[in-house]
């Protein structure tokens, strides 16, 4: 190889490596940004941002068969390992230098920006060669940019010099900073920003010759027009949102930082607003004031993002009052539920409260129908997911970047409280920023070890110095003393009965186990205590004559344990047990801490792990944030349990080191969300084809096409597409089973138990057998495997066999048999079952959308609609309506059937006490709220036939 080609063969690899989300406009600068700032590196590093690239109209489509079509590339023989090989199809046209794997394996795994930073001579050749890319690459399409890019650097400049913003540092007085209000995006797009001056383009005046080339960015409303038309004097909002918030909520003022916040010049001209503080500071209800007002005043439509369907559903009940006093509208985007794009509502505004991914095909949605300018706000609870390195982080991230590049006027809203690299985040969103260290009760954290108690002492800066004896702890009795070396039981009989304490437990098997020895070694006289309310608790958890045997041996005790293990329904009722007093401890999983709000005066930590892993100091974070209950409590206490001698120098740093980097999620999985991402921008016409020197150009086919529209994993859409294609050639319409099959989640695995497997393929009516022999199930595998033998020389599709097990239990739960029963027969969780219907009618959605878009899969629609049906609510006619109320399962509706409300109508107009006095174990609070979300969604169905009637009536005259 020539020197020259070794020459550009590193120069090529150093380009890539530079990539990130985000690019500074020069590279002195951007040298001097990194070398100032070492923690930043939020911006992420996509692939050869750098070498020279090209924006076109392609006016030919690709064929069909792919996800890409990829036509004219040169290709490096290690870095096209990026793009899957069965995705794109490539045409090599020659071959250049060759990379180094270890820069490949750095390419794939991602880098942090901060790790690259050039020396002097790097530098200085890197600035001639970008000047000479900017002679040969000055010309975009007919436009000629080079003076344009001179007018704007200059400009940049001395915007920067007027709007010069300092890295938040946190402190307890809040802190608001803006950035300069130039939104992203104005000429080309995200496309435009893949080429080497990112940053520059992205503030870039449209231009006419631009326009029919990319689509291009709206210009950011004048700020007169983004002000909101107060029409009250609560925050802009009427005095009867107030008068609801202390009937509803108890909430009678609210915290100088929430009235800071909501007073900020940015919140109030519509600028983008990230918020950071501890948990249980009230982070949320500024969050509902803003959606009130973006409602209400501004006359739009909002997004509320949440990360699990059980907090949707809570959340929608919890607004529901609120809507029907207000006049808005609530509608649920999770599991099955939700309309792609949402209708259009004429009289109202619509909350949209979403999971995650049911938030982006809700943007796909509306950004394809030219109609994302109608939301006029999102918010994104728990924002540092964004940054946990996987699907759900790259799915908030594409969502918000197709939001950033479609929408001008769309107002973005995050919230966590656990989020260290603000700065990196509040340039990604252009958004401001505001923290506080605020929290409602003082907060104590302790560390145990052995018998020794340490205070930690924050404010110290050393760390070996952070934690200071406390006092020594010991057992009240030889039985304690014998049965819990780990001092539990002490901790907990500090503060129980007259207070409450959750402990966090690594697993969820420890948490029951836990439960259970904390009941064997309390004192008797706990049985004494609220006995009618525990026996009510115990007759609510009888569902359908069954009852955990762990739960029925604690709760008397006023113990209880909470995992996924349990139903919805479980939860509930042990959170409503725990609010109300009838519990005074809760053993539980870090779930319960990211989810539900669950105060308590002392939380204890079983153990400084998650399953196998090491918590992270958010994960810490978030657990000791739920000590200490406003109105109730003076203080709270925290105590970690560090029993192995590993880890206590770990400990160290996670009491007090710093919160994890929030990383961006892109590169996960070799690139697999950097991957979606360029499916949804071209697939969206955000920008209509990339070219890249390296990998050539890129559109989306047919199959592409689907997979972005129905938001199906990049990973498992050629999959999904053979077995649906398979399935036309013999599909069993006898029954459901196969359907059930094509609509089983390829994520939810469960290891086979042989012998289950082979009595319930036994029990298969001869319709059923045939589509398992279909599908491809051996009876004869089953039996081998069921024997003890493993069959070497037959050949068997293994994932296959396990997705069918997975089917087998969705296939009873489909015929109505209890959670109890199949969990009996399978032995697996009841909360699993119950998420598998959950999930299996999401992903029944998602294959809806994605037979839609493929001519060829047609056949599939009208049965997939009628088990989406079927999967969300039951096999019982009569229970569809009021299962189609947030949060009513199986067993509420059929209390409701029972007592004579058997519709949306009787339920809507019905009395809280009423409808209390006939269901058991229904609190006035529930039922008023269950009567709010039937008054919802019946006005929401009345609506819309009026507004079809609107329209017939428009088209016949």
């Amino acid at each position: 190889m020539s020197s020259h080609k070794r020459k550009m063969s590193t120069t090529t690899a150093r380009k890539r490596r530079k990539m990130s989300f985000e690019m500074l406009a020069e590279s002195e600068r951007q040298s001097e940004v990194l070398k100032a700032n070492k923690s930043n590196s939020f911006e992420e590093q996509i692939p050869n941002a750098q070498s020279r690239k090209e924006t076109t109209i392609v006016s030919n489509p690709p064929s069909p068969t792919d996800l890409f079509d990829v036509s004219d590339i040169t290709v490096h023989s290690d870095t096209i390992d990026l793009f899957d090989s069965d995705i794109f199809e490539t045409s090599v046209k020659h071959k250049s230098a060759d990379v180094s794997k270890n820069e490949t394996k750095q390419l794939k795994e991602g880098m942090k920006f901060n790790d690259i930073v050039p020396s002097n001579q790097q530098q200085q050749q890197q600035q001639q060669e970008k000047q000479q890319e900017q002679q040969n690459d000055s010309t975009f399409g007919d436009m000629d940019l080079s003076l344009l890019e001179r007018q704007c650097l200059l400009e940049m400049k001395e915007k920067e010099n007027k709007n010069h913003i300092k890295t938040p540092v946190k402190t307890k007085t809040p802190i608001a900073q803006s950035t300069p209000q130039v939104k992203a995006g104005n000429v080309s797009g995200l496309a435009r920003r893949m080429k080497d001056r990112l940053l520059e383009n992205a503030h870039r005046t449209p231009t006419s010759k631009a326009s029919n080339i990319l689509r291009t960015k709206p210009p950011h409303p004048p700020t007169q027009q983004l002000l909101t038309q107060d029409i009250g004097p609560y925050y802009g909002l009427p005095s009867k949102v107030k008068t609801l918030l202390g009937t509803l909520r108890g909430i009678k003022t609210v915290y100088d930082w929430q009235h800071k916040c909501l007073t900020l010049d940015g919140v109030k001209e519509g600028r983008n607003l990230i918020y950071s503080l501890p948990t249980s500071g009230g982070k949320t209800l500024v969050a509902e004031i803003l959606i009130f007002r973006e409602l209400l005043c501004k006359k739009k439509d909002a997004v509320f993002v949440l990360p699990f369907v059980a907090i949707v559903q809570e959340k929608i009940q919890s607004l529901a009052q609120f809507a029907v006093e207000l006049g808005f509208l609530v509608e649920e985007y999770a599991a099955g539920k939700g309309r792609f794009p949402p209708r259009k509502r004429r009289k109202r505004n619509v909350l949209y409260v979403c999971t995650i991914e049911k938030a982006n095909t809700l943007v796909n949605s509306l950004v394809e129908a030219s109609r994302l300018s109608e939301l006029g706000l999102i918010v994104v609870d728990e924002l540092h997911m964004i940054g946990e390195g996987g699907r759900r982080g790259s799915t908030i991230e594409t969502m918000l970047t197709k939001v950033l590049h479609v929408s001008g006027s769309t107002q973005i809203i995050g919230m966590s409280a656990t989020l260290s690299n603000l700065p990196d985040l509040q340039k990604f969103l252009n958004a401001d920023v505001f923290t506080d260290n605020f929290r409602p009760v003082a907060l104590d954290e302790f560390v145990k070890v052995a018998d020794s108690v340490f205070k930690v002492d924050s404010a110290t800066l050393c760390p070996e110095e952070r934690l200071e004896f406390h006092r020594m702890i010991g057992h009240q009795t030889k039985e304690i003393a014998k049965g819990d070396t780990d001092h539990i039981v002490s901790l907990v009989l500090e503060v129980i009965p007259q207070h409450s304490c959750l402990i966090f437990c690594p697993t969820k098997k420890n948490c029951e186990n836990v439960a259970k020895m904390i009941c064997k070694l309390l004192p008797r006289n706990f049985l004494e205590q609220k006995v009618k309310q525990k026996i009510s608790m115990l007759e609510g958890l009888c569902n359908e004559g069954e009852i955990c045997q762990v739960l029925r041996g604690a709760i008397p005790y006023g113990v209880a344990y909470h995992h996924s293990g349990l139903t919805t329904d479980e939860r509930r009722i042990i959170e409503d047990g725990y609010r109300n007093g009838v519990l005074s401890v809760i053993t539980c999983t870090s779930t319960l801490a990211a989810g539900v709000n669950l105060p308590a005066r002392r939380v204890i930590i079983r153990s400084p792990h998650i399953g196998r892993s090491f918590m992270s100091r958010s994960q810490y974070k978030q657990m000791i944030g739920r000590a200490g209950r406003a109105g109730i409590d003076t203080k709270g206490e925290s105590f970690l349990i560090v029993s192995k001698p590993q880890d206590q120098v770990k400990v160290v740093d996670l009491i007090g080191g710093p919160v994890e980097t929030c990383i961006s999620s892109l590169m996960y999985d070799s690139g697999k969300g950097f991957r979606t991402l360029l499916l949804n921008l071209i697939g969206l016409k955000v920008c209509y084809m990339i070219s890249f020197n390296e990998y050539g150009s890129f559109q989306v086919t047919k199959l592409g096409n689907a997979t972005f529209k129905s938001s199906i994993d990049y990973d498992i859409s050629n999959q999904l597409y053979d077995d649906l294609k398979n399935g036309l050639q013999g599909l069993v319409l006898e029954n459901y089973l196969h359907l059930l099959y094509l609509v089983t989640p390829y994520d939810t695995m469960v290891s086979p138990d042989w012998m289950v497997y082979l009595n319930e393929i036994n029990r298969l009516e001869p319709g059923e057998l045939a589509a398992a022999t279909v599908i491809g199930i051996e009876e004869c595998y089953i039996t081998m495997r069921a024997s003890g033998r493993n069959p070497r020389k037959k050949k068997a599709n293994q994932p296959k066999i396990d997705r069918f097990y997975v089917t087998l239990m969705l296939n009873l739960l489909f015929k109505g048999k209890s959670v109890w029963e199949v969990s009996t027969r399978f032995d697996q969780p009841r909360g699993f079952l119950q998420n598998l219907l959950s999930n299996a009618a999401a992903f029944a959605s998602h294959i809806l959308l994605f037979t839609k878009e493929l001519d060829e899969l047609w056949a599939y629609q009208s049965l997939i609609e009628k088990l989406i049906q079927v999967l969300q609510y039951c096999t019982v006619a009569e229970l569809v309506p009021l299962m189609e109320i947030p949060g009513v399962r199986m067993t509420r509706a059929k209390q409701l059937l029972s007592s004579g409300f058997k519709t949306l109508a009787h339920i809507a107009t019905a009395q809280p006490g009423a409808l209390c006095q006939s269901i058991d174990h229904l609190s006035r609070k529930q039922a008023a709220q269950l009567i709010a979300s039937a008054k919802i969604l019946l006005e929401e169905k009345v609506e819309s036939l009026q507004e079809e009637v609107e329209d017939l009536k428009a088209v016949t005259t």
